[in-house]
């Protein structure tokens, strides 16, 4: 028989690997949704992490217009770096409570617009000017996209 220490240690290893699994489940599962009136899917959030959300797609929208307006004074240095300000090699304080409530769609489009994002930089900075209007146009689908299938709702 093995001394009770141990044997502790063996029920807490498998207590906290329940526990990991099942976070590890939510967060590539994420939350359930509902249907909004308007027939998007509904993502229920706090109203911080609602905000939280929005503040990012504000922060592209900033991004967008600047890489419009390098792009109409032929600037592929503002280009570039507007771009690689919201790329994936940024860090985005997303806490991991909120990225599981996130369906994997959503989740999945987030992340594609961020590597967007590094493609228009890494277009510009190549000085691929049509390359980048065409990049660009990818990811205003993108955009487009997620709007058309959720909307948030921000709870207390």
């Amino acid at each position: 028989m093995k001394p009770l220490h141990a044997r502790s240690y063996q029920i807490l290893t498998i207590i906290l690997s329940v526990i990991l699994l099942a976070l590890v489940g939510k967060f590539f599962l994420g939350s359930s949704t509902s249907q909004a009136q308007d027939g998007r899917e509904m993502i229920t959030l706090t109203t911080s992490e609602a905000a939280h959300i929005r503040g990012e797609m504000r922060h592209f929208l900033t991004a967008i217009q600047q890489i419009s307006q390098g792009i109409a004074e032929n600037n592929m240095g503002r280009v570039a770096e507007a771009a690689t300000v919201v790329s994936t090699g940024k860090t985005h304080h997303a806490p991991i409570t909120l990225m599981a409530k996130l369906p994997p769609e959503f989740r999945k489009l987030g992340f594609s617009l961020r590597s967007q994002f590094d493609e228009i930089a890494t277009r510009a900075e190549a000085e691929e000017r049509e390359a980048v209007l065409k990049q660009l146009s990818v990811l205003l689908e993108r955009c487009n996209a997620c709007h058309e299938r959720f909307t948030l709702i921000g709870q207390k």
